[in-house]
């Protein structure tokens, strides 16, 4: 559906016009949380940056082992190393 309305768009606007709508169903968006999303109340908890880190090293590893893996060898020694990383970061958090 968004590729025919865009077209839509882009043939009776032009381009920008895609810019202009977006923003319109941004600030709806931004307009509907507002009034029907509940403010959050603090529980006294303190944020966990140890497991914030973890997962982080473990998308880290897993992102570092996707990205080259075409063309360096999805086996290459160092990308295997960073999928292990990334792996026992994983395991570790859970």
């Amino acid at each position: 559906m968004d590729t025919l309305l865009g077209g839509v768009i882009t043939d009776t606007i032009g381009f920008r016009g895609i810019f202009g709508f977006t923003f319109v169903l941004k600030v709806i968006a931004v307009a509907v949380i507002a009034a029907w999303v509940p403010d959050s109340t603090r529980t006294g908890t303190r944020m966990d940056w140890k497991g914030a880190a973890v997962i982080c090293l473990a998308l880290l590893g897993l992102n570092a082992w996707l990205k080259p893996g075409p063309t360096a060898g999805w086996f290459a020694p160092w990308l295997m190393a960073c999928l292990a990383a990334g792996w026992c970061c994983w395991w570790r958090s859970g």
